[in-house]
């Protein structure tokens, strides 16, 4: 287990953002509130058919919804950029998201931060 800790400070608000890599899946936990809302499992292809995709072939998965509405405002973007993220890196894994956020969603601006420490972690 690997737990890479990416929180950052979106307009003035501590944001936690956290991966927990575990051997069969990842765990990304994103809380703006302090309280669980969404926990939704991103399903990806089984691993004989998704190593053979280069990073250029499009990124396919399935969402589970396990616990709230994975319809809130910008839920599915982050989820999507997060998942393109991870398959840039040939990390093309079963991921639980555990998403703690208002019910106006997460913003673009918000995503691309969360997007920005991660990368800069990487790095």
């Amino acid at each position: 287990m690997r737990f890479s800790d990416y929180s950052f400070n979106f307009n003035e608000e501590q944001i936690h953002f956290s991966i927990t890599s575990h051997s069969d899946k990842d765990l990304v936990n994103f809380n703006t509130t302090g309280r669980i809302g969404q926990v939704i499992e991103v399903i990806q292809p089984p691993e004989l058919l998704s190593s053979h995709l280069s990073e250029q072939q499009r990124v396919e998965y399935d969402i589970k919804s396990l616990l709230g509405n994975p319809e809130l405002p910008g839920v599915e973007l982050f989820i999507r950029r997060f998942v393109i993220h991870f398959a840039s890196r040939k990390q093309r894994r079963d991921t639980i998201f555990v998403l703690g956020i208002d019910l106006d969603g997460i913003s673009n601006e918000c995503i691309a931060a969360a997007l920005q420490a991660l990368e800069q972690n990487d790095q």
